[in-house]
């Protein structure tokens, strides 16, 4: 396996962890839309949004395998991968009421791997652009509607 091979793997291999991470946040949203059923639209659309950033992602695979390489994406080291790995799965194991399930949906969306992918990931491939201007501005309107029901819960209305 050449050099531009075994890079192609390595990006596909981080790209894969990210992919899942996006799908696993999607299920939790999930898991809050039945626990919460008051508030099942708003966790129920989060979900949605995390399937659809995954299938974006997907489409980062197919820069890779077209023989472009994703600049910085070694920086999603497999620690940083693992230990969001692990944040994942003791979010998923608590009892939490809908304002506990709003802190920890706040600390995923400012992780490293949902705020800033795409300043930390870059392609000269023009499509990889507009992708990620697509799901940097997706995310940003995620994280609005967000924080707008955090305030809601944090002054009591």
């Amino acid at each position: 396996m050449n050099v531009k091979q075994q890079l192609a793997t390595a990006q596909l291999k981080i790209l894969d962890r990210v992919v899942d991470r996006e799908e696993r946040v999607a299920r939790l949203y999930t898991s809050y839309e039945k626990r919460f059923p008051d508030y099942a639209d708003f966790w129920e659309s989060l979900a949605k949004e995390e399937y659809g950033h995954a299938n974006i992602l997907r489409k980062m695979e197919e820069y890779i395998s077209g023989g472009n390489a994703l600049w910085n994406l070694g920086r999603l080291t497999d620690e940083l991968l693992a230990a969001e790995e692990q944040m994942m799965t003791e979010f998923e194991q608590r009892e939490i009421d809908m304002q506990g399930a709003l802190k920890i949906a706040m600390r995923i969306e400012n992780s490293l791997i949902d705020s800033r992918f795409y300043d930390t990931v870059n392609c000269d491939f023009p499509e990889f652009k507009k992708t990620a201007d697509s799901l940097r501005r997706a995310e940003g309107l995620h994280l609005e509607r967000l924080k707008e029901l955090v305030l809601k819960f944090s002054s009591g209305s």
